[in-house]
């Protein structure tokens, strides 16, 4: 599968991508929602985008609104990781519409490996 993983952090970015590689993905990395946008309308056959939440230029929130809003993008799965900001609020409520999975920060990779496949399966159905 090719993931898009989007996150700011070298050391979160460097570890995720070895794990994900490991198991047979194609990870293309963003540092940002406006290079994870870019990505997205340049590079074909993203099949699932990893996020942050809370990025500089681009939000998480602002980054699945706009991936949303393209016709590839309304069956994309979408993994939104956040320190607990959007949880519980019109935000939380509105990833929730979209079908968005929500991991909670700190993670671990099992957490995220299995949210992964949740939103993959919720896309499927």
């Amino acid at each position: 599968m090719v993931i898009l993983f989007v996150e700011e952090e070298e050391d979160i970015i460097c570890f995720v991508k070895q794990v994900l590689e490991s198991y047979g993905h194609e990870v293309i990395k963003a540092v940002n929602g406006e290079e994870a946008i870019y990505a997205i309308k340049n590079r074909p056959g993203i099949q699932a985008v990893i996020t942050d939440y809370g990025m500089p230029k681009v939000d998480g929130f602002e980054l699945v609104s706009f991936i949303r809003s393209q016709a590839q993008g309304l069956k994309l799965p979408v993994v939104l990781c956040t320190g607990g900001g959007c949880v519980g609020s019109d935000k939380g409520k509105q990833f929730s519409q979209w079908g968005v999975v929500i991991v909670q920060k700190p993670y671990n990779i099992n957490e995220l490996l299995t949210a992964l496949n949740v939103a993959v399966n919720n896309m499927a159905a």
